[in-house]
């Protein structure tokens, strides 16, 4: 018995190291008196990927999902990243991604309606902290 609790303990290793290292975050604020909030960061992996861990406080909306975006400070330049739950979610950066370029982490509402472009309707946002 302490064999195999010694093997499970060395197969689940530590996942310190697995969690990577924080590069940036952000507290999301609630907009449009949504009542979400939450927290995002930004951590760098051991192969130097990027990935956005966003915790998230929403109650689902009524119709649609939620989806995380990245934003220019301008929002005129978005990257969507997918959909997002109350919870926490892991999102791996598109290679290149310059998160000075993009520091707007953003949670919008979408409809199901095939438009893959931003609805213009954000529950939370907040700006990455480098």
């Amino acid at each position: 018995g302490l064999a195999i609790g010694a093997g499970a303990v060395a197969l689940s290793g530590d996942d310190t190291e697995d969690a990577g290292v924080p590069v940036a975050d952000a507290v999301l604020d609630p907009l449009e008196g949504s009542g979400a909030s939450g927290r995002a960061a930004v951590v760098e992996r051991p192969d130097g990927t990027l990935v956005l861990r966003v915790e998230l406080a929403a109650e689902a909306p009524r119709e649609g999902y939620l989806e995380a975006w990245l934003l220019d400070e301008s929002v005129s330049g978005l990257i969507p990243l997918g959909v997002v739950r109350a919870g926490t979610e892991e999102f791996e950066l598109p290679a290149g991604v310059d998160i000075g370029e993009y520091p707007v982490v953003d949670v919008s509402v979408e409809q199901l309606d095939g438009d893959p472009t931003h609805s213009g309707v954000s529950v939370a946002r907040g700006q990455l902290d480098t």
